[in-house]
């Protein structure tokens, strides 16, 4: 299986303060992706967020107040600047 330089990823992940998306935010920061975290506890969210800037990968974190809403890829370009 060929495996992939993410070093110009952006990887958008939600449900980012535990379990898999916290593993799945860690471990693509670690190989080079940035980030976009979304998760509704701010405490969890800020800590993982905090683990994934020591790894340079952090882009951008938010807190989302009842639903995160994922909107198409484009769009999240255009909103956080992401290329």
């Amino acid at each position: 299986m060929a495996t992939r330089d993410l070093a110009q990823s952006v990887i958008v992940l939600t449900g980012a303060s535990s379990g898999f998306g916290k593993g799945a935010a860690l471990a693509f920061a670690r190989a080079g992706a940035k980030v976009v975290l979304a998760a509704r506890r701010d405490d969890l969210l800020d800590e993982v967020a905090n683990e994934c800037s020591a790894e340079g990968g952090l882009l951008r974190a938010k807190a989302a107040k009842g639903h995160a809403r994922v909107k198409r890829g484009k769009d999240l370009s255009k909103k956080y600047a992401c290329a």
